[in-house]
């Protein structure tokens, strides 16, 4: 039975994995102003929590975006800590305001997403060696920008902005 390709499956996969690289590059930002930021000499070291992790989240979210099995591995698992995180956070912050509690819980959900993508029977064909020949000779690009894993983290993005970040300006501002 010759392999056919799914260009929803795909686009699913190429929206984590350029999630994967943004979070990687904010990681590597965070690290440099860290060290940038320090007082004391000599404590570079934490420098390598941020940078090692950024540099991780890069290279899984190149080589998931090229289909490697590899990738889906190790996304998996980075999805997996994720969702750790963010149910550790949930649970840290229970009794917050319930604007503060959904970050966490939004980061629970979409690591769910993330994993059941990258799991489920239709999407893991998509990580076979039949699959990535069939790439070599495409012709149609799947597209992400209107995939639910591009969607949702960039509106996730814009409410905490909103939330978090409009109200301290306004504050500035109003001095």
């Amino acid at each position: 039975m010759p392999v056919e390709r799914d260009l929803e499956a795909e686009g699913s996969i190429q929206a984590i994995a350029l999630w994967f690289r943004v979070l990687g590059i904010i990681l590597v930002l965070a690290g440099l102003v860290t060290v940038a930021g320090m007082q004391q000499p000599g404590s570079e070291i934490i420098l390598l929590l941020p940078l090692g992790m950024g540099i991780a989240a890069c290279w899984i979210g190149v080589t998931l975006s090229r289909y490697r099995v590899a990738a889906r591995f190790l996304a998996s698992l980075a999805a997996a800590l994720l969702l750790l995180v963010g149910s550790l956070g949930a649970l840290w912050l229970f009794p917050a305001p319930i604007h503060v509690m959904a970050i966490p819980v939004f980061i629970v959900i979409y690591q769910l997403g993330v994993l059941g993508a990258l799991w489920t029977r239709g999407r893991s064909r998509l990580f076979t060696s039949e699959y990535r020949e069939l790439l070599v000779s495409r012709t149609e690009e799947a597209s992400y920008l209107r995939n639910p894993f591009f969607i949702s983290p960039l509106v996730g993005f814009v409410a905490a902005f909103f939330i978090f970040a409009v109200p301290d300006l306004v504050w500035l501002l109003r001095r």
